[in-house]
């Protein structure tokens, strides 16, 4: 081959330019990308808190708090970039919780409100008790390196499968004392029962929920009968909030209480 056949090859090799959307740059930039090496957080990894340590609560009093709407999720949201966030909520009940995220340094990425949201109810679920009351042990969860908490702040009763409720009677005014509550609501189901069942117009409340740990009772809460009410309302007014039998009707689980006991004569 002659030097004239070569010359034009040669100057094709070292002299065309590869230009944009050339079949060489558009394999370049179409590779697949990298594959993600970083652990991924599982449920099993949740570190939850012992149930017999006393320290327990509601899930369905505090899951409500976390959403990204009014809850803790929202000030989250609305603090990226900032700094860690602790909260305390139902202070001094015994549903005192702490929830908070905390950051290992100021270059991870900030996880969203809704990470925040999802990831804290995954510690709810992952930490649940086979309770029909929905107690809860709280936890940490360690995702991208945020730890995720929720904490209960109070010590309780040893944990119970059922609520309890005492009455009794002093003068028109029924004593309530109990522990547990079908849902921990500090007495919002009983409240919206007697709404449902026409029972609002006919009691009024002396005393709203008042929490305090003792031997037999968590909380108290006095109610007496008003309008055309009776102490008969009350008593069926207890029943309808802590009804636990699927299909009964609510109007007949009322909870009697006591009339004080008279002194023997002598």
């Amino acid at each position: 081959m002659t030097w004239a056949q070569v010359y034009p090859i040669v100057s094709l090799l070292f002299l065309s330019p590869i230009t944009l959307g050339s079949p060489i740059e558009a394999d370049v930039q179409h590779l697949p990308p990298p594959i993600e090496t970083r652990a991924v957080a599982k449920r099993a990894d949740i570190n939850c808190n012992d149930i017999n340590d006393r320290k327990y609560f509601n899930r369905d009093t505090i899951e409500p708090y976390l959403n990204t709407t009014t809850g803790y999720c929202s000030l989250w949201n609305a603090a990226i970039g900032g700094s860690d966030i602790t909260r305390y909520y139902f202070i001094g009940t015994m549903e005192e919780v702490q929830i908070s995220i905390s950051r290992p340094d100021a270059t991870t990425q900030h996880p969203s409100g809704d990470h925040c949201e999802t990831n804290l109810k995954e510690i709810l679920k992952g930490c649940a008790t086979n309770s029909p009351i929905k107690w809860n042990r709280g936890g940490n969860w360690v995702v991208d390196g945020w730890t995720y908490n929720i904490t209960a702040q109070t010590s309780r009763r040893p944990v119970a499968d059922a609520p309890t409720v005492r009455c009794k009677w002093q003068g028109n005014t029924a004593q309530v004392s109990g522990a547990g509550w079908l849902g921990s609501d500090f007495g919002n189901e009983m409240k919206a029962q007697a709404r449902t069942f026409g029972y609002d117009s006919k009691v009024t409340w002396v005393e709203d929920f008042h929490y305090e740990l003792k031997d037999d009772h968590e909380w108290t809460v006095s109610i007496s009968p008003a309008g055309k009410g009776t102490k008969d309302d009350i008593e069926i007014l207890l029943g309808l909030a802590y009804v636990v039998s699927p299909g009964a009707d609510p109007r007949t689980a009322r909870v009697p209480c006591v009339e004080p006991t008279k002194p023997r004569e002598t």
